[in-house]
């Protein structure tokens, strides 16, 4: 099948991301557009992704299930970057870990000399 540039709308089962979302009057909604990499861009991108989350119900859900969103949403270049991580098991499955790792990956460190 073609694909199309019409938004599909959300399907709610059991256990599902969006399991104890609020009903939209729209019935759709859309993910943030896929992260640039660009690092100036991910505290923008975070933020709407975040909003995303707590539309849907996905903040919610368990940590795993929004880790994986979290890349999934980002793009193929985060599954690569995110296996450069060391994780303990836990860690992981912790959104907010994973996040502030994506955060300091991302985030120019400068070097300020003082003479």
């Amino acid at each position: 099948m073609p694909r199309s540039n019409r938004r599909y709308k959300l399907r709610f089962h059991r256990g599902s991301i969006a399991e104890n979302a609020p009903i939209l009057s729209s019935g759709t909604l859309t993910p943030p557009e896929k992260f640039s990499f660009k690092p100036e861009a991910l505290p923008k991108w975070i933020q709407r992704f975040e909003r995303f989350c707590k539309a849907t119900g996905l903040d919610k859900q368990s940590g795993e299930n929004q880790v994986n969103t979290l890349i999934y949403t980002m793009g193929e270049q985060a599954d690569d970057i995110f296996i450069s991580f060391e994780f303990t098991t836990e860690q992981e499955k912790s959104y907010e870990e994973v996040k502030e790792r994506f955060e300091n990956h991302f985030i120019v460190k400068r070097n300020v000399i003082f003479e």
